[in-house]
């Protein structure tokens, strides 16, 4: 299989000049605010697949100059006898790499003896948050109709094997007309040859359509029931094919009423019937429609090619509408962290990922790091140069704040020194604190988003002062944070940055730097229950204590250098020993630390420290 090794970009939309994206073959996680120039990559990689289908004259258009084409997206800035380009980089397995370039006068991406990249074009997706706003942007009046997204986003990528045409070309190569006389003067008569052969074209094409349709709509309702529901019968979506391409349509140019149809039912569940939804952009909200067009999406997705040498699943802001708590669930889908079969689809894809929330950026790196894929991944931060003219994106490779701010300290560059070590603390307090604490639910929209810095160090000061450990690092941060790290991250230019305070800073790294959380059971709906295992020196029998886990189990490593385990409500639900015998309790308590003391009381027994407490533990 191969994957892209590097993207490189000269004067294409945003970007002015010559830039560089690695990824080195990894699946690649992009954090960019809005304007950095995500949407230019991502739109450079849509443009590059999709050349593989077109004539030349289609490819070079978007590279030349403005005033020889209006569709071109070349950077306006770029001086007129400049070039513009993409340049892909691949590499195969064994390090071999190649690259392919489309420009305003080549290409190599669209040959008829290498159909690499158009299988490629074939198994890719690409999906924002536009595209899934587009399944519902429809008023009341009106019924949702999935034909125009359905031939701009899914059909252009389906086909059944290797060598034919995808679905779009075919409807349009139906759609450019009825049969005309061998003359071309008037149309193909009624019942004659060729008018015949047409009609049964349409039909054939139409059966293929229902037949993919019907395929999708099973595909996004066992996704939506496995993924989002549970395995529960809550919700099925309809796809229908009402309007059909027919010879008159054509004939008359009425090619404009076509439809594909969405319907839900609702499982009612009191009296159990299913209850059908006509209009479901006028029941259900944003979110929940959200997740009715990603699972229609990735249903499409499970009917791509999987033959293509490369694939590329490319995913740019699509979760927007979405709370943290679904994004955190659709992006363990996406990684299929707990390795389903039916997940197994993703896998093939070398995926890209673009958010402009910071939040939802360090999330990912969790759940990434969680699934011990990390080494299947490269991180990349992306901002507008404010500094250069033209402004640009300017795309860093750099992992490491800290090592920024030594390097614009020694450039005596000192706000941008003291941004990247905002920045970087940022980091750090969101790869340590649990998702409680770093977490805040929006209450005007009901979105959850990451906290700001002063309440991620309020949440750190926090977690050290229940467990009795010295706050005085951190109160150094939050006179730092009012005099340095605070100001210069608004952009005021007027604040005194001063080297001093920003070596200070850079000086205490290291100790902040111990910090460290490690996930030892997470909470979840299904398995939320761990059990401690011990001899009860009363009997001399082994007893289990079931405790039910309310939030997820982790232990710190804080600022002394010392371990502690997370301080959260469980319940200890029932005890069984090993004869059988039970008795069910409910007792509640404010910690694990506090429960398990308790329950070394009934068994008669003392722990010296969390080690021990772990060595009992159950977690399976």
């Amino acid at each position: 299989m191969k994957k892209i090794n590097s993207i490189k970009f000269k004067n294409f939309k945003a970007f002015y000049g010559e830039e560089t994206l690695q990824l080195d073959g990894k699946n690649l996680l992009v954090y960019g605010e809005n304007g950095s120039g995500k949407s230019s990559v991502f739109w450079g990689l849509y443009t590059f697949l999709q050349s593989s289908t077109k004539p030349l004259v289609e490819i070079t258009k978007y590279f030349v100059n403005a005033n020889q084409n209006p569709d071109s997206i070349k950077n306006v800035f770029a001086a007129p006898a400049s070039d513009s380009y993409i340049e892909i980089e691949t590499v195969a397995v064994g390090g071999i790499t190649s690259k392919n370039k489309i420009d305003n006068v080549s290409a190599n991406t669209n040959l008829t003896t290498d159909t690499t990249f158009a299988i490629a074009n074939a198994s890719s997706d690409f999906i924002n948050y536009k595209l899934l706003y587009n399944f519902y942007n429809v008023t009341h009046k009106h019924d949702l109709n999935l034909w125009q997204v359905f031939m701009r986003d899914i059909f252009p990528y389906f086909r059944n094997n290797e060598l034919d045409k995808n679905f779009k070309d075919r409807i349009e190569d139906v759609l450019r007309g009825v049969p005309m006389s061998s003359g071309g003067a008037k149309i193909s008569k009624i019942g004659g040859r060729p008018q015949v052969a047409y009609v049964s074209k349409i039909l054939a094409l139409n059966n293929e359509i229902d037949l993919f349709i019907n395929e999708v709509e099973q595909n996004a309702n066992q996704f939506l029931k496995e993924h989002f529901y549970g395995n529960e019968d809550v919700l099925k979506l309809h796809l229908y094919y009402n309007k059909k391409i027919d010879y008159d349509s054509v004939r008359y140019d009425r090619k404009d009423n076509y439809s594909i149809n969405l319907k839900l039912e609702i499982r009612d569940k009191i009296t159990s019937p299913w209850i059908t939804i006509e209009r479901p952009h006028s029941f259900l909200n944003e979110a929940q429609l959200t997740r009715i067009a990603i699972a229609v999406r990735f249903g499409a997705l499970q009917t791509r090619l999987f033959t293509g040498d490369y694939k590329i699943l490319c995913l740019d802001d699509m979760l927007i509408s979405l709370d943290m708590g679904n994004r955190d669930k659709v992006i363990q889908l996406v990684l299929n962290v707990e390795n389903k079969p039916t997940l197994h689809f993703f896998d093939s894809y070398q995926k890209i990922i673009f958010t402009h929330d910071k939040g939802f950026f360090n999330l990912c790196k969790q759940r990434i790091r969680l699934s011990d894929q990390e080494k299947k991944w490269i991180y990349k931060e992306i901002y507008l140069d404010t500094d250069k003219v033209p402004q640009r994106p300017f795309i860093d490779n750099s992992r490491d704040y800290f090592q920024r701010a030594e390097k614009h300290l020694k450039a005596f560059d000192y706000p941008a020194a003291a941004n990247a070590l905002r920045q970087g603390l940022e980091n750090l307090l969101m790869d340590f604190l649990p998702d409680n604490l770093k977490y805040e639910l929006d209450k005007t929209d009901r979105t959850t988003t990451g906290k700001q810095f002063n309440n991620l160090l309020e949440a750190l000061k926090s977690i050290h002062k229940e467990h009795d450990v010295s706050l005085l690092l951190i109160n150094d941060l939050f006179i730092y944070k009012d005099h340095l790290l605070n100001p210069m991250s608004h952009d005021n230019i007027y604040s005194a940055v001063y080297k001093d305070e920003i070596e200070s800073v850079l000086t205490l790294l290291p100790q902040l730097q111990i910090l460290k959380t490690e996930l030892l059971k997470e909470a979840r709906s299904t398995n939320s229950i761990i059990k401690l295992k011990d001899v009860d020196k009363n009997t001399g029998k082994l007893v289990e204590y079931y405790i039910y886990l309310k939030e997820n189990l982790s232990r710190f490593t804080l600022l002394d250098g010392k371990k502690y385990l997370s301080k959260s409500d469980v319940v200890v639900l029932k005890w069984i020993d090993e004869d059988g015998n039970t008795a069910t309790l409910n007792n509640i308590y404010g910690s694990l630390d506090k429960c398990i003391k308790r329950l070394s009381q009934f068994l008669n027994t003392t722990y010296v420290d969390d080690d021990e407490i772990l060595s009992k533990l159950d977690f399976s």
